[in-house]
Parts: structure tokens; sequence; C-alpha cells
């Protein structure tokens, strides 16, 4: 933009200026950064000709629309925006956007509002939020903002209110409560924010999410449901102690978040946010995602677990995903589902009964390692030896929690050398007792696991085949001059760094030594240890 278009902009008539500011937006759609406008008060001479037309109460509609549209564009560029963004400004957007408080609609109300208007004011509003720290500094600060966007959730089973209207009002809430913290929590108890966003997941999955709507409006609904869900994980993370009404209402949104999890024709976008949402939720919430049992009914119907089939499904999809893409990726697809998966299972016990008949059946594959094949056992346990250390330690508490944190079945369905990170830090590498709140178990091994449970390596979790011995016609001199060479080479690599062995400790964690031979002192105790973990009984029921 140069100086005589900023020319033609201040000067320009109510006759000329629409066309002007038309042909401009035109110009300058493509753009995404101005650095024509940071000299010599060019930005500040912009925004003052556009707002000349915006505070005014007499401007045409159609004037305004266009002004919204160039200020628009303008505020992609981040740069300067803070100088030129006032208290004023920012007040008269969010009354273009059409929000306002409570009293101000009751003594003001706009029977016949512009939404092209409100529209584009909205999307003003995001772009600024999003680029602008003073920008969002006054709009969180604002009551009308807040609770006008609020007070919009409410009105979203109005026919006229438009969809891109709704869209953009979620993209503004969004972008205040991930960007200004402070805010969350009077969204939840000031303005009842919760409440509107479960009340408008629940309308849509009797509307545009219902089996009947069309694709179109389905998409759209999808949409919607996609920005309220981002908005709910947003707050409710920050709800670390809920009180007893909090309970109350997040409660509720399980209950609606369990019907979208069963959702026919869903994306998987949705499904994702469904499940992070979940990831936030009190313990005492899980149970809402199952069906409650009609009389007579199995305790794992189908129905009943329909929505932990969606789960199971997703979590399939996600192990898949993951295997062609960098080990970065890890982190962003599987830790919420995994957390989600961990946090369920140990807060309801219906819920871990299910997914551990889904993920640790009883072992019959007992000649391959427990990490080797495609189900979805083999691909946790394969997690257990991440690179990305919170897919490392999600895959392995949400199996150690399928096992009832049993140390003996871990190992029994992991092997010791995949448990042993999990142990380690846990400090249960010489077995431990299983933590209260845990039923008692019965037998029911395989034929296979048990023909062959006494032969079973307990490091490698497999029967392993038979080996020649490497100092097979060895004298006794020979073996004892390579063990002398072994604890050598050992020590030369403790020696330079390249190594760091351990022993475990009474505290059941290891612990580094500075000489091969500290490895025998202990040994008898920790055998014993050893041992006393072995005699636990090995058992797979999940009987109560």
């Amino acid at each position: 933009m140069d100086t005589d278009q900023i020319n033609s902009l201040e000067n320009a008539g109510q006759e000329e200026i629409e066309k002007l500011l038309q042909s401009l937006a035109t110009q300058l759609g493509t753009c995404m950064t101005f650095p024509e406008l940071s000299a010599a008060g060019r930005r500040e001479r912009v925004w003052r000709a556009l707002f000349r037309w915006l505070e005014s109460e007499e401007t045409a509609s159609s004037v305004q629309t266009a002004a919204l549209a160039l200020l628009r564009i303008l505020t992609r560029d981040e740069d300067g925006l803070d100088r030129v963004v006032t208290s004023e400004r920012v007040d008269r957007l969010i009354a273009l956007a059409g929000l306002q408080t409570q009293e101000c609609m009751e003594q003001k109300p706009d029977n016949n509002p512009d939404y092209k208007v409100i529209e584009e004011a909205a999307k003003c509003m995001c772009n600024l939020c999003r680029q602008s720290g003073a920008a969002r500094r006054l709009a969180a600060g604002s009551a009308a903002c807040l609770q006008g966007l609020t007070l919009r959730l409410r009105a979203f089973r109005e026919p006229e209110l438009t969809h891109d209207v709704k869209l953009y009002s979620l993209k503004l809430l969004f972008l205040l409560s991930t960007l200004c913290p402070e805010i969350r929590l009077p969204l939840v108890h000031d303005h009842h924010g919760l409440t509107y966003m479960t009340e408008v997941l629940d309308m849509l999955l009797s509307t545009s999410l219902a089996s009947a709507a069309p694709d179109d409006e389905r998409a759209r609904g999808v949409e919607l449901a996609s920005e309220i869900l981002k908005v709910v994980y947003s707050v409710t993370h920050s709800l670390a102690s809920p009180d007893e009404e909090d309970e109350g209402h997040l409660m509720r949104l399980t209950e609606v978040l369990r019907e979208y999890l069963v959702l026919s024709n869903t994306t998987e976008d949705l499904t994702n946010f469904v499940v992070q949402v979940l990831t936030t939720v009190p313990s005492n919430c899980y149970p809402a995602l199952l069906v409650p049992e009609a009389p007579g009914a199995r305790p794992d119907s189908g129905d009943d677990t329909a929505a932990l089939d969606t789960v199971l499904h997703l979590l399939g999809v996600k192990l898949q995903q993951t295997q062609s893409l960098p080990a970065s990726c890890q982190r962003e697809q599987l830790t919420p589902i995994l957390a989600m998966m961990s946090y369920s299972s140990k807060a309801c016990r219906a819920i871990r009964r299910y997914f551990r008949a889904q993920i640790l059946p009883p072992r019959r594959d007992v000649l391959t390692r427990p990490e080797e094949g495609s189900s979805l056992r083999s691909q946790l346990i394969r997690l257990m030896t991440s690179p990305v250390s919170e897919v490392k330690v999600l895959a392995a508490h949400l199996l150690f929690v399928l096992c009832k944190e049993d140390v003996g079945r871990f190992v029994k369905y992991t092997g010791y050398g995949n448990a042993a990170g999990l142990l380690a830090a846990r400090g249960l590498m010489l077995g431990g007792p299983r933590p209260a709140g845990y039923s008692s178990d019965s037998d029911s091994d395989t034929e296979e696991y048990v023909r062959y449970q006494d032969s079973m390596d307990p490091v490698t979790g497999r029967v392993e085949p038979p080996r020649p011995d490497p100092m097979a016609g060895y004298s006794e001199e020979r073996k004892i001059h390579e063990a002398e060479k072994l604890v050598t080479l050992i020590n030369q690599s403790i020696d330079n760094g390249l190594i760091q062995p351990c022993r475990v400790g009474a505290d059941g964690k290891p612990h580094p030594i500075s000489h091969v031979l500290e490895l025998q002192e202990g040994a008898a105790a920790a055998a014993t240890g050893s041992s006393a973990g072995a005699a636990r009984p090995q058992t797979d029921s999940d009987s109560e």
C-alpha cells in the first residue's frame, strides 16, 4: 500500500469509499506482511482512516463490511500491531462482532443484526488476539467480550445465526482461553461456559450430526464440535481441583462425549479431540463411558462397550500411522490416547477388564518375543523402548495398570528386558506388593503357557531355542582366562565412560557400581528377592 492509496483512503467520501476498500482488499488479499506500513506512521494513518468509518453509527453496513475485510487482511502482519491497538478500537470491534453483556443486550436489543458485519468483525478479533498481546489483554479484560461469547453459545439454537458467525466466535473463544489462562476459571464459574458448551455439543448430536443429516451439514457440525472441544480442553485442563458442582458438569460432559465416540461416519480428528478432553476429567467420570447394563445383560455386552471399541480402534490406527513417521511424531499422536486409556483403566474396573481382554489375552505364543507381531500388545510393548520418553512411560504404565500393577504378571506379558525401565523407575526390580484397590486372582493360564512356563527365559519373555555352548571343549584354565579378559574389557569400558553397570539395591532401584566385581556383592539377596517375586501366582483372570 503506497502513499497515494493511503491518501485516497483518508480523503475518500461516502460515495467512493466502498469501492476503494474493496479494490484494496482484492489487491492485498494474498499478502501476509506489509513492511511498507512500518515507515512514517503509515500503519496508524491506515487504521485511523478505517476506524473513521467503523466508529460511525451512520456508516452503511456494506462499507463497514468492506472496511473490516481490509482490516482483517492487515492484521495478518503482527509487526507494529501493539502500537495501533487501543482499548477504544478493540471495544468497537467487539461491539461490531455483536458481543455485549446481558444488561446491554436487554437495554438495547439488536432485532436486525447484520451477520456479515458480525462475521468480519469476529475474524478481525481472531487475527488480533492471535498476533497482538495488547489486543489479547484488552479482549480478555472486556466483560462484553467474554460474556458475549458465552451468550452466543446460548444462541446456537437460533436458526438465523449463520454457521460462520458460530465458527469464528468459537475460534475467538479458543484463542482467548488458550492464550489468556486467567479467563478459564471465570469462564466456567462466572459465565457457565462449560455448561453452555456441553449443551451445544449435545444439541449438535441431534441436529447437524444426526445420522439423517446431509453430508454438508454434517461436515459443518463436525467443524463446530471440534472447535468446541478445543475450548473445553483448554478450560477443563485448568480445573485441577474441581468442586462438587464442577464434577457434576464434567460427568454430564463425559456422558455427551460417550455419544460422540459411538457416532457413525465420524472423523478421526473429532475422535482425537474427544479423547484429549477425556484425559482432563476426574476419575469418577470414566464409568459414564459405559452404558448402564440392562437387567440380565452380560457385563461385556457389545452395546455396553461401544465407546471403548472406538478408543481401541483409534489406538490401532495411531499405532499403524506412527510406524511410518519419525519418532518425534509419536508424542503428538500417541500420548493423548495412551493417557486416557491409562487413567480410565485405573479408575474403572469394568473399563480395565475390557481393555485387558482386548490387549492382553491369555498367553499362547510362548515361542515368540512379546514385542514381535502386529497385535496391540506387541505394538504397545515395542513402545516401551521408544526414544520418546513420554510415549515410553505411558505405554508401560498402561500395560502395568492392565496387569493390576502386579510385577510378576507384568514381566510375564512383556518380558523382564522390556519391563526393566518401569520397574527401575518405581523401585520394583526385586518385585513388590500389588497396590490396594485391585481384585484377587484365579488361575486361567492357557495349556500352552503352563506347558512351557518353566522353560521360558524371563528376560526375553519366550522359550529360547537351543543354542550351542560357546565354551564347549574349553579347558577350565581357558574358561578362567576368558572370564578375566571379559572383566578387563568391562572395566575399560567403565573407565572410558562407555557403559555404567548397576546392581539392584534394597530399594528396588538400580545403583551404579565402580568395579565389575561389585556385581557379585549382594547377588544372593537379589536372587532371593527375584525368587520371591517369581513365586507370586502368574494368572490371567480378572474376576472379582
